[in-house]
């Protein structure tokens, strides 16, 4: 009889309840779904709420998302680290591919949000309770029809190629958070009652992509022999990396504890003068010969 493999636990049930984890966050909802039950007839209407459910649970098991907790026509998809890309790159990922599948393949209106940020676990996901969860959800509610809208949070930590994707599209009037928005042109259609002036997130993205540019990356070199015809090069990010500090708690001794610990080293010094521990009688950091 041959032993089949166990199959390994979802990391939703291997996380310990209050174990804090990278989350992303996409949250979605469908549009104009309301408008169809007096526009269309009721087969139509039951066959388009099926595809769509059918699409979003599908791309949900494709990045591994913990279990759904729908709220009508509305979902939030979890996602944590794996496949070694971390949480906000699959949320991205995914939300991609919501909106390929639900706006572009099946002809639905949608809105999407994405967020990400370190969560505390609760193995019923429709119990966790943090405030990333709410920014998320008014992302989605504020982003235009047929977009997505991801937090600074995540633009922040996306690679160059993916950051082109995405136009400013404003800060948000409910909670001030800086929103990016994909596809670009969806920037033009924002809600201004959902938005503040974007004047300063535009110049900061300008700022950035200055910084990105190969002008103040690029540190030129010479004396070592050319491998491209170009200007010798690195580039500042592998010349510079980020440190590593692991932070360390030290306890501090007690009143009484120090009291006692003076009053022991008074003996001993003690001692050490009269030829019994004279080790003891040495001062700190001194060596014999």
């Amino acid at each position: 009889m041959n032993d089949v493999p166990a199959m390994p636990e979802p990391w939703w049930d291997a996380t310990r309840e209050g174990q804090t984890l990278p989350l992303g966050l996409v949250k979605l909802d469908r549009k104009g779904s309301t408008t169809e039950w007096r526009e269309l007839p009721e087969a139509e209407v039951m066959r388009r709420a099926a595809r769509f459910s059918q699409s979003v649970e599908g791309i949900a098991r494709e990045f591994e998302a913990a279990p759904l907790n729908w709220q009508g026509d509305g979902v939030m998809l979890l996602l944590t680290d794996g496949g070694g890309l971390p949480a906000h790159v699959r949320a991205v990922q995914a939300a991609r591919m919501l909106w390929q599948r639900i706006r572009i393949d099946l002809n639905l209106p949608v809105r999407i949000g994405v967020h990400a940020a370190p969560v505390a676990w609760n193995p019923d996901p429709g119990k966790i309770r943090h405030q990333a969860l709410d920014l998320c959800g008014h992302l989605e509610g504020a982003a235009p029809v047929d977009a997505i809208a991801i937090s600074e949070d995540v633009f922040l930590a996306l690679d160059e190629a993916d950051a082109k994707e995405f136009a400013p599209l404003g800060v948000t009037r409910r909670d001030g958070t800086p929103a990016y928005v994909f596809p670009p042109g969806a920037a033009a259609r924002r809600e201004a009652g959902q938005f503040d002036d974007i004047a300063d997130l535009e110049m900061w993205d300008a700022f950035r992509r200055y910084l990105r540019s190969p002008e103040v990356r690029n540190l030129r070199y010479v004396g070592l022999r050319l491998v491209k015809k170009e200007p010798p090069h690195l580039d500042i990010r592998d010349v510079f990396v980020p440190q590593e500090v692991e932070s360390q708690s030290v306890r501090m001794p007690s009143p009484a504890e120090l009291e006692k610990l003076v009053a022991k080293r008074g003996r001993g010094a003690k001692r050490g003068t009269a030829g019994g521990d004279t080790e003891n009688a040495r001062p700190p950091g001194s060596g014999g010969i």
